[in-house]
């Protein structure tokens, strides 16, 4: 199978028109015509994530954040994104990229995350009421908790250590959870205007949090990382029935932020 009938089935269910205007997805590295026998789907693209592919035999890797965003003027061995474009290259390996199109598609990366917290009666928020907003779902948990119950439960479900809550009472019970995969913080008024119990989301800030408590609203931050590592589940699972050949999950993702 070559590279660009992978694509071809990736675009299938997660097509490029739905990306933002500022988004870089795609074929970053590579050839098109070039044979793939291994896939290692990532997070992210790191140094390590090549070494990983080349250790494994996998000639295409495939993430869900782009390792290039901007435009390059030169590929040296003098800054970090050239060297891991060289490496590829050097060792044959393409690198293909969805963002927000991952996102926002239907059975991607934040109805993913509502599956893996078990949420029922998932829904997108209503395109004529909140047109800008495409990622936000909602739905609701099997029963009722209190949030001190619900941040241990996103601990559980999502394999983490910690969460940040953001709360005026812990001890409020909720039911009703809105969530955005990576980082939320500016659809938080739309969780709040569809009347969620509380917001699970990544990267919020000091002053995002001063606004919540204003409102008097409810949010789990369980970091960027904590809400996307799981996208190489979805994407194995799906590549694994979609291409012929090996899919294999990475092991060498990490979370960049640490908690001492």
């Amino acid at each position: 199978m070559k590279v660009k009938e992978v694509i071809k089935k990736i675009e299938e269910k997660y097509p490029l028109y739905l990306k933002e205007k500022w988004d870089n997805i795609g074929l970053i590295v590579g050839d098109g015509e070039c044979e793939v026998t291994k896939v290692l789907v990532t997070l992210d693209v790191t140094s390590k994530t090549i070494d990983e592919a080349i250790e494994l035999g996998a000639n295409l890797i495939v993430s869900h954040h782009p390792f290039i965003f901007d435009s390059l003027k030169n590929i040296t061995t003098k800054n970090s994104i050239g060297k891991k474009v060289i490496k590829a290259i050097k060792n044959d390996i393409s690198i293909y990229s969805m963002h927000t199109n991952l996102d926002i598609a239907d059975d991607g990366l934040n109805d993913y995350l509502a599956k893996k917290l078990e949420l029922n009666n998932v829904e997108k928020i209503d395109p004529e009421r909140f047109s800008e907003d495409h990622y936000i779902r909602h739905g609701y948990l099997n029963n009722e908790m209190t949030l001190k119950d619900l941040a241990n439960y996103v601990k559980e479900k999502l394999n983490l250590e910690h969460v940040i809550m953001i709360t005026r009472d812990d001890n409020r019970v909720v039911s009703h959870i809105a969530l955005c995969s990576g980082s939320g913080k500016s659809f938080a008024n739309d969780a709040m205007k569809i009347k969620a119990d509380c917001y699970i989301t990544g990267d919020y800030n000091y002053h995002g949090g001063v606004d919540i408590l204003e409102d008097d609203f409810n949010v789990i931050d369980a970091s960027h990382f904590g809400t996307e590592y799981i996208v190489t589940g979805l994407l194995h699972d799906y590549l694994s029935n979609n291409v012929d050949a090996e899919v294999i999950e990475s092991k060498v993702m990490i979370n960049p932020l640490r908690v001492y």
